[in-house]
């Protein structure tokens, strides 16, 4: 599975996901939580989707008034907080 922060799960029009960097905007994907902490969540990595989170994306973790397809501009640039998703190999 894909670790995140917590803090990055957002729900937008009833889906649970987090806003990533796409770009020169940030984007929402739908998220699979598999296990959660305090601190991080797990979800599933799924490959067949384009609209899902994949390794190395830039995972928002800070950001006002976020919205699917916003603009990052240099001032939201310095407003936004990511973070490196990690793979977690459950055989090792």
């Amino acid at each position: 599975g894909l670790r995140v922060p917590t803090k990055s799960l957002r729900v937008q029009e009833e889906k649970t996901g987090v806003y990533i960097r796409s770009g020169m905007m940030v984007k929402f994907v739908e998220v699979k939580v598999i296990y959660r902490t305090d601190e991080y969540i797990i979800c599933e990595q799924e490959i067949s989707n384009d609209q899902v989170l994949r390794l190395y994306d830039d995972v928002v973790v800070k950001g006002k008034r976020l919205y699917d397809g916003k603009i990052i501009d240099s001032k939201t640039i310095s407003a936004i907080m990511s973070y490196k998703n990690k793979f977690l190999n459950p055989h090792a």
